[in-house]
């Protein structure tokens, strides 16, 4: 059998390039003054926590993602209220919240005292191994991030040469430039790189009428979405665009075609894989679904971590890296506490 690494990516290996971890997202929105329309929704926000949680301010910052989106999206699903919220004002709350993490997300990729040479390093290092081998299947990347850092300099230096394939049925967001499918691709000479984002992605949209999901090679569209300003050019009648992300909950929705797609492939992905690289990605117990389908589908692998930690004492070792060693045990060959850029420049290896 060949040798597959896949690597799997967590916020934290995009937190060299300026955006901020999924633990620091609700400090961030809840702490930062913006401005107009974006200001009244942290109020509304911050006015939610205070109402259903007892919670002022500087407490609420504290609170898990999970353990506000989930009674609050499973509220709005039931058609039930939340304390004194009605779902029509449950759903606001939700769009509210989304958009502010949409923005922060945004916000820290804009950021000009940030870098992310390491990430055009990453890529380079991998479209370099593909134009080596173009037909060979020696590595994938699976992305548990909404951002599309990654997917930019993917798009951009792969060229004309190589295509990113998703992994799921997909067209681009304009009539010229689109996706070419990856069979399309291979029978055109070119190489393809595996992208599976299970989450979903800030630069895809889906249609609600027609089903189809769209790609933005270089912009968060899912932004535009949130604002209800995009439609599909496929739809009569001005039928807009919905986000393509899955909330932070403990049940996420996975019904939609591309999603069964995605993690179909991932599935396959892993199961293949003799080398396993997780960067950036703290292993929580609140991916239960992605840890299930490691454990349903992962075999006798060999398994790297990166993680960002002043860790240097064995006794006082961080939480994340002791669920790695509880949960992989000799698989487990070693833990990197330098972080994504440091190891992507002194320790990448396929």
């Amino acid at each position: 059998m060949p040798e597959k690494t896949v690597f799997i990516l967590g916020a934290g290996f995009s937190y060299d390039a300026g955006i901020p971890a999924q633990g620091d997202l609700l400090r961030q929105i809840l702490s930062v003054e913006y401005f107009g329309y974006s200001e009244k929704c942290r109020q509304e926000v911050l006015k939610f926590i205070k109402d259903v949680y007892g919670l002022d301010e500087g407490k609420a910052c504290a609170l898990a993602l999970e353990d506000i989106y989930t009674p609050l999206h499973q509220a709005v699903t039931r058609n039930e209220y939340l304390k004194s919220y009605s779902p029509s004002k449950l759903t606001k709350i939700e769009n509210n919240l989304n958009r502010l993490i949409a923005y922060a997300i945004n916000d820290g990729r804009e950021s000009p005292h940030q870098s992310c040479y390491y990430i055009e390093n990453f890529v380079l290092y991998l479209t370099e191994a593909k134009k080596r081998a173009p037909t060979t299947d020696h590595f994938s990347i699976i992305s548990l991030n909404w951002d599309i850092v990654l997917d930019k300099r993917l798009f951009s230096m792969t060229g004309d040469e190589g295509v990113v394939d998703y992994g799921c049925n997909c067209v681009g967001i304009q009539e010229t430039g689109g996706m070419i499918p990856p069979l399309v691709a291979k029978e055109r000479g070119k190489y393809t790189i595996k992208l599976l984002k299970p989450h979903g992605s800030l630069n895809w949209v889906t249609c609600p009428k027609c089903h189809r999901l769209f790609v933005n090679k270089s912009r968060k569209e899912g932004i535009m979405a949130l604002k209800q300003s995009t439609s599909c050019r496929f739809c009569e009648g001005n039928v807009r665009l919905d986000a393509a992300i899955l909330l932070p909950t403990f049940q996420k929705d996975f019904a939609k075609l591309h999603y069964q797609q995605i993690w179909n492939q991932a599935a396959i992905e892993l199961s293949e894989a003799t080398k396993i690289v997780f960067i950036g990605y703290s292993f929580p117990l609140a991916d239960f679904d992605f840890r299930a389908l490691i454990t349903k589908h992962v075999g006798d692998v060999e398994v790297e971590v990166v993680l960002y930690s002043n860790h240097r004492n064995p006794e006082n070792e961080p939480e994340e890296g002791k669920r790695y060693r509880h949960y992989f045990g000799d698989k487990l060959k070693e833990i990197h506490y330098c972080g994504a850029a440091d190891y992507i420049d002194n320790h990448l290896r396929i």
